[in-house]
């Protein structure tokens, strides 16, 4: 559980903070299948991991808000 967590948490912060490909984001965050990371993204977040980078990559380019320990303790 801990693994899964720390993986959407640092799935979060690249959501937020660049350019990346959902599937580059996946593979970045230890995930060998797109559909599993999807699945446990909405699971933890309520949210696909195409709707949270839509919705919060302006808000941290806008707040400058690009720092990892941000989102550990969010």
């Amino acid at each position: 559980q801990d693994l899964i967590l720390m993986r959407v948490t640092r799935a979060r912060f690249n959501l937020s903070t660049s350019n990346l490909s959902l599937s580059q984001i996946a593979e970045l965050c230890g995930y060998n299948n797109e559909v599993h990371f999807y699945r446990q993204f909405k699971k933890l977040t309520g949210v696909t991991p195409a709707y949270y980078g839509s919705t919060h990559f302006k808000k941290a380019k806008k707040t400058e808000t690009n720092h990892f320990t941000d989102f550990v303790s969010a």
